[in-house]
């Protein structure tokens, strides 16, 4: 700072006039007297003097290594904050945080390295709306984003927010805390399960028996049930004694019980069992959908998981096949032709399937979408997806039109609009339509995808140190009001 004396200047200087002094001395007392006149005693003392000149010399060169190397970091220092700044000015959300660790304590950083919340718990939860949970001494509580307290440690467990509320454990026993870290539901239940945020209610255990609460810690369904499932479409599941029913949010039969077992109503349907086999019926108690499946699952997108085999016997992987609302088994959801296909769709409704070493995709009708002609082809993301030919990686586009030619070594998933390649060794990002993105036009995107995160140092794909946070492990960023 100006104004201020540098201290290894000055020591510096201090060395110089001390060797100069020396050397002089040394000429002045050689000019005097022969050298083979000095004595045993005067020689040893010249011995020394040469000895201290050396010492002197060395010293003056480690400062001066030591002055580059502080002003080679000063360098890196002010390269780093013209880096935060550019970050701060293309105003990224500096709202994500990221968990660190150090010496076995964890706490949190922004995305410009300033450690927001110190690594100073024993654990930390996730964060979400805007507080996380934190444990000292085997005991829990809650902070905001600024590391304010909320509450006392003092819970044995807990799960995150939702909805303002938290569900926390004392005793072994359950309650409910609002965003204000009051508490709103006493620790009293047996359990306690957040249900569909549109009705707002909670479900409770008490003895073995199940109801429901609201938020104001009003009893809404008698807690009366051997077993109490969510409501959807203004119906939930219930049993009573052996036998499951529908009750309403009146907590009235609507469906009386008589099932061995029963799942949600949804897209109007639902699956109950019957002796040993699961059927459809409708909100009229009418089997709808009669056929003998050993596993059932709720419709979704006009469609059901459900199989005619022993779940406990081959494993769910090996048992699903999809069928429609006419209760047509969709042929080959899961083989076509000895082609097996994946048991689940990505976003854009497509299946994967594999056929004779090549792969492609179909709908959930079974109709082939992409033909099979790929040697390896994986999920979509944003509308594009990974595929390999000949021993190369580019990306097709949901109608199997090539649209990143095949000319990579590897490639990944898109996300935020840009997708990681590798090519000859190195590595880079590039868009949608395949140009190679590089420098400021970075900052455009995404935070996640372009900042590189390891245990020593946060960097940009450039390079650049953005905090030189040593020895934390970095997490990935989140966003804490989600």
């Amino acid at each position: 700072m100006e104004g201020k004396l540098d201290y290894k200047k000055l020591i510096l200087i201090l060395i110089l006039i001390l060797t100069l002094s020396l050397t002089l001395i040394l000429i002045v007392g050689c000019s005097n007297t022969n050298i083979s006149d000095i004595d045993t005693e005067d020689n040893e003392k010249v011995k020394q003097l040469k000895n201290k000149i050396e010492v002197l010399e060395n010293e003056n060169s480690l400062l001066k290594t030591e002055m580059k190397e502080s002003e080679e970091m000063n360098e890196e220092k002010i390269k780093r904050l013209e880096i935060q700044k550019k970050i701060l000015n293309s105003q990224i959300d500096t709202t994500m945080l990221a968990k660190i660790e150090k010496d076995g304590k964890y706490g949190f950083i922004n995305i410009i390295g300033d450690v927001v919340i110190k690594p100073e718990y024993d654990a930390v939860g996730v964060f979400s709306e805007g507080f996380v949970s934190v444990k000292k001494n085997q005991k829990w509580a809650f902070i905001d984003y600024n590391g304010n307290k909320i509450t006392d440690f003092k819970f044995d467990d807990r799960s995150s927010y939702r909805d303002g509320h938290a569900v926390v454990k004392i005793n072994d026993k359950y309650g409910i805390i609002n965003n204000d870290g009051e508490t709103v539901i006493e620790p009293k239940y047996d359990t306690i399960y957040f249900m569909s945020s549109s009705d707002n209610l909670i479900r409770v255990e008490k003895d073995d028996k199940y109801g429901y609460m609201n938020y104001k810690n009003e009893i809404v369904i008698e807690m009366k049930y051997n077993h109490l499932r969510e409501f959807s479409e203004g119906l939930a599941p219930a049993m009573i004694g052996d036998k499951w029913g529908y009750i309403d949010l009146d907590n009235k039969f609507i469906i009386e019980p008589q099932y061995e077992e029963a799942r949600k109503f949804s897209e109007g349907l639902a699956p109950v069992k019957i002796g040993k086999y699961w059927k459809y019926i409708n909100k009229n108690e009418e089997i709808i959908i009669d056929k003998e499946f050993l596993y059932a699952s709720p419709f979704k997108d006009n469609k059901a998981g459900v199989s005619i085999e022993d779940i406990a016997e081959v494993g769910p992987g090996e048992s699903f096949v999809w069928m429609n609302k006419s209760g047509k088994i969709i042929e080959n959801a899961r083989y076509i032709d000895e082609g097996e296909a994946r048991a689940y769709a990505d976003d854009n409704g497509l299946y994967h399937i594999n056929k004779d070493g090549k792969e492609g995709f179909i709908d959930n009708q079974g109709n082939i979408i992409i033909e099979l002609i790929f040697d390896n082809v994986h999920y979509f993301s944003q509308g594009l997806a990974r595929f390999e030919k000949n021993g190369q990686w580019g990306y097709i586009n949901t109608e199997g039109e090539v649209v990143i030619e095949a000319k990579y070594d590897l490639v990944l998933p898109f996300h935020n609009n840009l997708g990681e390649v590798h090519s000859n060794g190195s590595k880079f990002f590039i868009n949608t339509k395949g140009e190679k993105i590089t420098g400021d036009e970075l900052l455009k995107y995404d935070i996640n995808k372009w900042y590189k995160l390891n245990t020593r140092t946060l960097k940009d794909n450039k390079g650049n140190i953005i905090s030189d946070v040593r020895f934390y492990e970095i997490r990935k960023f989140r966003n804490i009001m989600e």
